[in-house]
């Protein structure tokens, strides 16, 4: 399944696009790209991030789209000290009734936590057509090569000999 994707990629040459925004209400840019097995977060201005977080794949909590409902969603979590940095996409799909067409609307941000008991600092929601969020199975396929396999009764990646 293919979905076009606005021109906004903010990712280098060679590197996954999961998800890449302007941020609602502001010039800031959220994006978040996977190059040789790493992930790679950053998020402020246009090429001066007042934030960059990089963790290899493996280091990263990732949950899969299940693949079932009208609406594609995935979230990963970049981990700083205390802090989480949960990190969202997805697409809703709906079918338009005249042409039985499948219109999709991206959607994405991020949420600050902080400390082990997760309390909210912050909620940043990705502007309106700026969303790039192509759904791809890029990072699951990073943990599968890592030797993981996503649990869903546990909801997380263990080995996939387990």
């Amino acid at each position: 399944m293919a979905f076009t994707s606005p021109a906004f990629a903010q990712c280098a040459d060679g590197a996954d696009t999961f998800l890449a925004c302007r941020i609602e209400g502001s010039e800031r840019r959220l994006e978040v790209c996977l190059a040789s097995q790493n992930l790679t977060y950053r998020f402020g201005p246009p090429g001066a991030p007042e934030l960059t977080l990089s963790a290899p794949v493996t280091a990263i909590d990732y949950t899969p789209w299940p693949g079932i409902g009208r609406t594609i969603y995935e979230e990963l979590t970049f981990r700083s000290g205390d802090y989480r940095y949960v990190v969202f996409g997805g697409i809703e799909r709906e079918h338009d009734a005249t042409t039985g067409e499948i219109i999709p609307t991206r959607f994405g941000g991020v949420s600050v936590l902080l400390g082990a008991d997760e309390t909210p600092l912050a909620a940043f929601h990705c502007a309106e057509g700026t969303v790039d969020f192509p759904w791809s199975e890029a990072i699951g396929d990073a943990k599968r090569l890592m030797g993981l396999t996503f649990d869903r009764q546990v909801q997380r990646w263990v080995p996939a000999t387990e």
